[in-house]
């Protein structure tokens, strides 16, 4: 709570709302300043106007049902020195909704961070803010331990500017400062709006899920940590859906080796659906480790400004299984900036299987380098490509590059 972080807890007291700045509204008769807390439990259905700027040190929402509105007019800032927590009381079904075309600012932003929990945040016309640096800045469904949290954020129009500036960007199903969180759930809705990360995982936590649907609007990931979809560290599941041709995730400015990973652990799954939209990445692995699947449908586009792989060990020691699946259909379109290797076993200890599948006549593969099938180590790893329609066209294409390559 905002006394977790040695600020007073200041509780809003009036259930059919009113303006923040206004006394009378809180618990002591003063509303919360730079080293207080605002706390917010009341389970009515109502609207929080801040109405002029103002810092305060934390707020956290913590009720069991109902739903807080708060607006913040189009030059008005609510500035946080801390944090922003909905749901972080165990059970908590907090309802929280920003809205009015102003700015808001805080370090971290967590949903659902308590056992049992299911709350939710929805972001209406606003910019919002978080530079947490020490780890992630969003967390969504992030529970401690066996946590059991579910957690929804929404960006519910196109006015919606959602900046991560620091750190290791946003997490769902899963706590950024831990991949030991277990058992909980992160969703995410874009229905318009953009998102500017430094970084995007999902699954982060044990035996956890997360699911990404974006209807319409833009994901850019600038930052050093990946978009990893599929990544918890026990069994999980990732995926992401773009649903229209307003849809976008784009990952371009990881110092990683690898920008956009679907499947980056073992035992976890990870998915991406474009049924259109586009999918850009600096590089990109389909099955690192776990298994990951990718569907370009109808007009999407994938474009990888540099290398990519299918099937891939890269950076595993020992006995371990990448699976890579990818799917192009409908007409479909897939670019490919350097080279592309179906599967890469960059270990020599490696067991990575990539398939790719383009069943469409107006489907259309361009490799600008080498298009290698069957790129193995050892002879445990296998590459296959199927073309029942479509048309590929790569600079070199070489199959088995490796004695033992199949």
């Amino acid at each position: 709570h905002a006394a977790d972080k040695g600020y007073l807890a200041i509780s809003w007291t009036n259930t059919a709302g009113g303006n923040y700045s206004e006394g009378g509204n809180w618990q002591g008769g003063v509303p919360p300043g730079p080293s207080d807390g605002a706390l917010f439990t009341n389970t009515a259905t109502h609207t929080v106007t801040v109405d002029a700027s103002v810092t305060n040190g934390a707020s956290v929402f913590t009720a069991s049902s109902g739903e807080t509105t708060v607006s913040i007019p189009g030059a008005v800032q609510w500035v946080h020195t801390n944090n922003f927590f909905v749901g972080s009381s165990n059970q908590s079904k907090a309802s929280v909704v920003l809205t009015g075309g102003g700015t808001l600012v805080a370090k971290w932003a967590k949903i659902s961070g308590a056992t049992n929990s299911a709350a939710s945040l929805t972001l209406e016309t606003g910019t919002y803010i978080f530079t947490n640096s020490a780890n992630t800045g969003v967390d969504v469904g992030c529970a401690n331990n066996n946590g059991n949290s579910s957690g929804t954020l929404v960006l519910a129009d196109s006015g919606v500017l959602l900046m991560v500036t620091n750190g290791t960007g946003i997490a769902l199903g899963g706590n950024g400062d831990s991949g030991t969180y277990s058992n909980n759930y992160g969703k995410m809705i874009m229905r318009g709006g953009t998102i500017r990360t430094t970084g995007l995982r999902l699954p982060f936590g044990n035996t956890s899920s997360a699911d990404i649907l974006i209807e319409t609007g833009t994901i850019f990931n600038a930052g050093n940590t990946a978009v990893t979809i599929g990544q918890g560290g026990g069994p999980g599941t990732g995926t992401v859906v773009l649903a229209s041709s307003g849809a976008s995730l784009i990952s371009t400015g990881s110092s990683a080796s690898v920008s956009m990973v679907v499947g980056d652990k073992k035992f976890t799954v990870g998915t991406i659906l474009a049924s259109n939209g586009v999918v850009q990445s600096k590089d990109m692995i389909i099955g690192n480790l776990g298994t990951g699947w990718v569907s370009v449908e109808n007009d999407a586009n994938l474009m990888v400004l540099s290398n990519f792989q299918i099937g891939s060990v890269t950076g595993g020691l020992g006995t371990l299984n990448g699976v890579g699946r990818m799917t192009m259909s409908d007409s479909a379109t897939m670019i490919v900036s350097n080279n592309m290797q179906i599967p890469w076993n960059g270990t020599a200890h490696g067991l990575g299987t990539g398939v790719l599948v383009m069943a469409s006549q107006n489907a259309l593969l361009t490799v600008s380098n080498t298009l290698t099938v069957g790129a193995n180590f050892t002879n445990l790893g296998s590459g296959t490509m199927i073309i029942s329609n479509g048309t590929v066209r790569p600079r070199v294409l070489s199959v088995g590059q490796f004695s033992d390559g199949l």
